[in-house]
């Protein structure tokens, strides 16, 4: 009986030393389950960018760096570094100067089609202020000379015309008879071009003032473009409008220095009270007796047919450079002005606009972050799928947001017995199956951007009716083969999927 006890004791013993060993083991798995978790979590990648910021960069990309950073990015450190001792492995390559200023000193050859350039090659056609006014002929911009000759000639046929000198480069605006202008003719951009001066501007409580648009291009050959539409930048001259004194710049000349709109009378109204300067802006033109339909129109109609000149430089300039043509995007920062007659010109277009909210427009400063979350986005970077590169994860993930059968078109052509089975009829080129690899991932990022669209509003490809206003010449000198194509896909897209129209 005395043993039996014993045997129980043990039992009980050995039996409550084997739980213990039991939950201490699951214990200590349980631990090193988390830790093991804890360091994939820590050494999963990010995707990575660089800010490239040059001399004059490292103010003015600190919002970019800040809305990078929100969304998950992971910052490559390059303090000290050459551009040729930059890592390969960055997935978003941001400079403020172009690409082009460094391409000797690193191998932009080796870009991969899902890494991120924030400029075009080519596209100073688009931002440099004597390339974009003396090479563009449309009716938004007034008429640029590079010589003294030329704008003296020109001067003799207009005699009641004024004229401003400007630097090639950026600034340096002023009233100048043509007689007293002096051009050098070298590569500088310290040179000098004269312009036509814009009589009677539209005046806001006395002063000149512009309003700037934000555009992206997504894409050349085929061409993609939009516009933020949800507020505008506003600038105006620091003094009232008054020419009589050609060396009072501040006057007629909207420049480094100017009234800060949000101190300015009619705008600062708005924005204190969580309106936007567009609100300000229409409110304002409304007041004038301005259609604003036909106001935004104009706009709309004035970016895209400068946007359309460039296309085949743009695109000549990807080929030159060497870097898949899906890698490029660009923000720019149309400057415009009305006159009293509401007609529109085109000031100049900013590569790089300043993003940076200083204390005299601190206001700008969600504004401004607000630009570039929405870009982001739209290109694909602001993604909410968890990705460690600028690619969808998987099959599964790409296939579920852009299947092809939310791309398809003209099914009556498409299955019919010509296309079904081959595409050799040229009528053919339009069925997902005939495409190409690249005309198959041009169309998944056109729709992919169509779905993230968020404060952008597309330009290009517009819908029918717009296109059909383009003028005839400008379309058939300057459109692109593949730009033609992806323009007929997304007015047989608008028939399936209204967000296409």
């Amino acid at each position: 009986m005395r043993s039996c006890s014993c045997l129980l004791i043990l039992s009980v013993i050995f039996l409550t030393l084997s739980i213990f060993i039991a939950f201490y083991q699951h214990k200590i798995t349980e631990i090193a389950c988390k830790n093991v978790k804890s360091e994939v979590e820590e050494i999963k990648r990010k995707p990575k960018y660089i800010l490239h910021l040059g001399k004059e960069g490292s103010k003015t990309l600190s919002a970019v760096d800040d809305v990078l950073q929100r969304l998950g990015l992971e910052k490559i450190n390059t303090t000290g570094l050459q551009p040729s001792e930059y890592p390969k492995d960055w997935d978003l390559f941001w400079s403020f100067a172009h690409h082009d200023r460094i391409k000797t000193q690193y191998d932009f050859t080796t870009v991969k089609f899902n890494q991120k350039l924030n400029h075009f090659p080519g596209n100073y056609a688009l931002v440099s202020k004597s390339v974009l006014a003396t090479k563009t002929k449309l009716k938004f911009i007034p008429a640029a000379f590079l010589t003294s000759e030329e704008v003296q000639n020109y001067a003799k046929i207009h005699p009641e015309k004024r004229f401003v000198i400007k630097l090639k480069g950026n600034r340096g605006v002023k009233l100048t008879k043509p007689e007293d202008m002096n051009f050098t003719r070298t590569a500088s951009l310290d040179d000098y071009f004269a312009q036509e001066f814009i009589e009677d501007p539209l005046l806001w409580n006395g002063h000149k003032f512009d309003f700037s648009i934000f555009v992206v291009i997504t894409s050349v050959n085929p061409l993609r473009f939009y516009y933020y539409n949800k507020n505008v930048n506003l600038r105006f001259c620091l003094k009232p409008y008054n020419t009589s004194n050609p060396d009072d710049v501040h006057s007629y000349v909207i420049g480094t220095e100017i009234f800060p709109a949000q101190e300015f009378p009619g705008a600062r109204e708005y924005v204190f009270r969580d309106y936007t300067y567009r609100d300000a802006f229409e409110a304002f033109m409304k007041s004038k007796g301005a259609n604003l339909t036909e106001i935004w129109m104009k706009v709309e109609d004035l970016i895209t047919q400068v946007v359309i000149t460039k296309e085949k430089t743009f695109f000549e300039g990807i080929g030159n450079f060497g870097t898949p043509k899906f890698s490029h995007f660009e923000l720019y920062r149309f400057d415009m002005i009305f006159n009293e007659n509401f007609d529109l010109f085109l000031m100049e277009v900013n590569m790089s606009p300043n993003l940076l909210a200083s204390s005299k427009i601190s206001m700008h400063k969600y504004f401004f972050e607000s630009v570039l979350y929405n870009l982001f986005n739209l290109i694909g970077i602001g993604t909410n799928f968890e990705q460690n590169e600028f690619k969808f994860p998987s099959v599964d993930v790409e296939l579920m947001v852009a299947h092809p059968n939310g791309m398809t078109i003209k099914p009556e052509i498409c299955l019919s017995d010509t296309c079904i089975n081959n595409c050799d009829d040229p009528i053919c080129n339009i069925c997902w199956h005939c495409l190409n690899v690249n005309e198959k991932f041009e169309r998944i990022l056109a729709y992919r951007e169509q779905m993230n669209l968020g404060d952008f509003k597309r330009l290009f490809p517009p819908n029918r009716e717009v296109f059909n206003k383009l003028p005839i010449n400008l379309v058939e000198e300057n459109l692109l083969e593949e730009t033609r194509k992806h323009v007929e896909w997304f007015f047989e897209m608008c028939k399936k999927n209204n967000k296409f129209c």
